[in-house]
This record gives structure tokens, C-alpha cells and sequence, in this order.
């Protein structure tokens, strides 16, 4: 989501999560390394092991959750750290929400530090018309989503669709009478 809402508002970004398959990753850190797109939208796989050496700000979506609280100060600070490498300065931001304050509360805990609090800018000081963009990619970012999500359905059902025209004729009969019996003992909805 956070991609395609990048992508609709027009900053290039990639995105980089354990789902992809490892050549899609490689690219996706090309591609920001190489500056070819400007956000790497990540989970926690970018943490740890990989160098940013110009990574400037780190957003982080959410707070870690980890077993322990130790775990989520340990996973906050290799998080926000991409940003402050070879004695580099940089920024880190983390949405928190009210079911999230708790967590934040007991990394601050475990660094001994407070994490400066930024005030929300209440919808007064967003002007309309970035509003109304903001409003706009976030439909068309789900619409995208939407598309890409019945485009996966659509190639699952030709993918079944092919391998059932595989089955021996034998097995298709099988599979057809037993279809056929489940809906004449099913009742209508």
C-alpha cells in the first residue's frame, strides 16, 4: 500500500520485503542505491545487514513489537540507525498510534532516552488542495491494489483451469460428479 501510495503521488520508490523472490530484492536495492528511485519501502529485512551510506531519513510505519522489550528497543535502533552512519546525522520518524504508546514507552525505557515527541499537524494547517490529493492517491493507490489482487485471482483460476485439463478424463469425470452431488446437496442460498 505504502508503494503504491508513493508511486500515485509521483515520488519513484521500490519496495523490499522477505515475500519477494531474491532477484526482485536485488533490484529493488540496486535501484535505490543507484538512485534510480528515492524510497525503499521495507520491512524489518532492511534493518539489519544492508549499508545505506546516504539514507537521510527512516519513517518508520509502525512500532517495533518483538517477544521482548529489549528486542523492540534492540529492532528501533537498527531501524532508525540506517540514518546515521559513518558519524552522519539523519532523521527517524515513528507513526504511533494510542494502541502503540505502550510499546515506544518501554523502548524509551530500555534506551534511557526519551524519543522527542512531534506534534500532529491538525487538518487546519493541511491546505485543501494538498488534502484533496492526498485523499486522491489513497483511491487510486486502492484501486491499483484492487486490480493487482483480481489480476492474481484471475491467473490462479486459468492456472487451475489448465491443470485441471491435464487431469486423465477419468479423474475429471470424478471431480465434475462429485462437484455436481455437492451442489444438489447443498442448499440454496
Amino acid at each position: 500500500m505504502l508503494k503504491s501510495l508513493a508511486d500515485v503521488i509521483g515520488a519513484s520508490s521500490a519496495p523490499l520485503n522477505g515475500v519477494m523472490q531474491q532477484d526482485k530484492r536485488q533490484s529493488s536495492l540496486f535501484d535505490f542505491r543507484t538512485g534510480r528511485v528515492s524510497i525503499l519501502v521495507a520491512t524489518d529485512l532492511a534493518s539489519r545487514g544492508l549499508d545505506f551510506p546516504d539514507v537521510d531519513l527512516v519513517i518508520n510505519y509502525d512500532v517495533p513489537r518483538r517477544p521482548s522489550w529489549s528486542d523492540s528497543a534492540k529492532a528501533y535502533i537498527h531501524r532508525v540507525g540506517r540514518t546515521a552512519r559513518a558519524g552522519r546525522h539523519g532523521r527517524a520518524i515513528t507513526f504511533v498510534t494510542p494502541y502503540s504508546v505502550t510499546r515506544l514507552k518501554a523502548i524509551e525505557s530500555a534506551l534511557n532516552e526519551r524519543i522527542p515527541q512531534l506534534p500532529w499537524p491538525g487538518t487546519d494547517c493541511l491546505n485543501s488542495q494538498l488534502r484533496q490529493q492526498v485523499v486522491q492517491a489513497d483511491k487510486e493507490a486502492r484501486a491499483n491494489l484492487r486490480i493487482k489482487e483480481k489480476q492474481k485471482q484471475i491467473k490462479k483460476k486459468r492456472k487451475d483451469s489448465s491443470n485441471n485439463d491435464r487431469l486423465p478424463k477419468t479423474k475429471r469425470s470424478r471431480q465434475s460428479k462429485e462437484v455436481d452431488s455437492e451442489e444438489t446437496n447443498s442448499e440454496p442460498e
